[in-house]
């Protein structure tokens, strides 16, 4: 897991490594040059950083790429496969990125040299990519940072808030602060280094000129009212299957009292009455409205077993009130 424990000294001295490179930085805002920002991707489908990027694009201060890193895990032929979809992904986007393996010299490029950062942003914590791409290769040099690439909730302490990665980052940006008090309770730095600052996939509702992707085929405003309307009745309530029992009822006994009436017709003036007629009406209505009442109780026990499943408490505590002797009353 490259657990590294961090103890006080080496804590200070990480303390003392940043303040050097924010200072670095500041000079070299000072003097008129760009602050090269790094992203350090692996694979697309965990990029977390979309608005920072644009952010970091539009500001006249820094210099942003994307640095495609290679995934390991597997032979070169998947590695440099991820690669390339990656790097297409980006290219696409017309975003500055690169990519750290050459195919034609077979070579990977070197990122302090070439590329010369001052921050990193990591997309991945977890040791899956070369040494030379991983968390300590620049703790020391460069302010590196993270954020997670979903929201964790899985019970892997360690994993997901206690590599070495995480202690040795210069800032872990988490989501709530649930995930900053698991960071203090199960990280070896007791998260000194973990702000809060939200989920970045909902950065992009905070742009007020964001205009989301219609997704509807018929933009036709009513359609979609029908359509969502339907959704949130289906989807909390069986109403409709009541209504088909009541509807199955009285559809029921006026059937019987068309059956009657149609006897009464044929007994008291057989004359005026077609042949057939009131056997044919007598069994359409009769067998019609007993298939609707079977379908109708059908539905009754269908929206009990809905219930069911839901596993609702039978009650909820409206409030509790104390004894003085501290025992509970409810």
């Amino acid at each position: 897991m490259f657990k590294l424990i961090i103890k006080n000294k080496e804590q200070n001295n990480l303390n003392l490594y940043h303040e050097k490179i924010k200072n670095r930085i500041k000079n070299k805002i000072k003097n008129g040059k760009k602050v090269n920002v790094l992203f350090f991707v692996i694979h697309s489908s965990v990029w977390q950083y979309e608005m920072l990027y644009q952010r970091y694009y539009f500001d006249n201060i820094f210099d942003p790429t994307i640095v495609v890193i290679p995934y390991v895990m597997y032979d070169k032929k998947v590695m440099i496969n991820d690669m390339n979809q990656t790097y297409q992904y980006f290219k696409n986007k017309k975003y500055n990125v690169v990519k750290t393996y050459d195919e034609k010299n077979d070579r990977f490029l070197d990122v302090k040299k070439v590329l010369q950062p001052d921050i990193i942003f990591f997309t991945n914590p977890h040791k899956i990519t070369k040494d030379e791409y991983y968390i300590f290769n620049y703790y020391k040099e460069f302010l590196t940072c993270y954020v997670p690439y979903g929201i964790m909730t899985a019970n892997l302490q360690d994993s997901q808030y206690n590599q070495s990665f995480h202690n040795l980052v210069w800032k872990n940006f988490y989501e709530t602060s649930i995930h900053k008090e698991i960071a203090q309770k199960y990280a070896d730095n007791k998260g000194e280094n973990v702000v809060v600052t939200g989920y970045p996939k909902c950065d992009v509702f905070l742009n007020i000129s964001y205009k989301p992707l219609n997704v509807w085929k018929n933009t036709g405003q009513n359609l979609k009212k029908i359509i969502w309307a339907t959704k949130g009745i289906f989807s909390f309530s069986y109403v409709p299957l009541q209504i088909i029992t009541y509807i199955s009822l009285f559809v029921f006994f006026i059937s019987l009292i068309a059956i009657l009436y149609q006897i009464s017709i044929r007994l008291l003036f057989p004359n005026t009455t077609p042949k057939g007629l009131t056997t044919v009406l007598v069994s359409i209505l009769f067998i019609g409205s007993i298939q609707l009442l079977g379908i109708s109780i059908l539905g009754e026990y269908i929206g009990k077993i809905f219930e069911e499943v839901k596993q609702r408490p039978k009650y909820i505590v409206k409030s509790i009130i104390m004894s003085k002797k501290g025992n509970k009353i409810f």
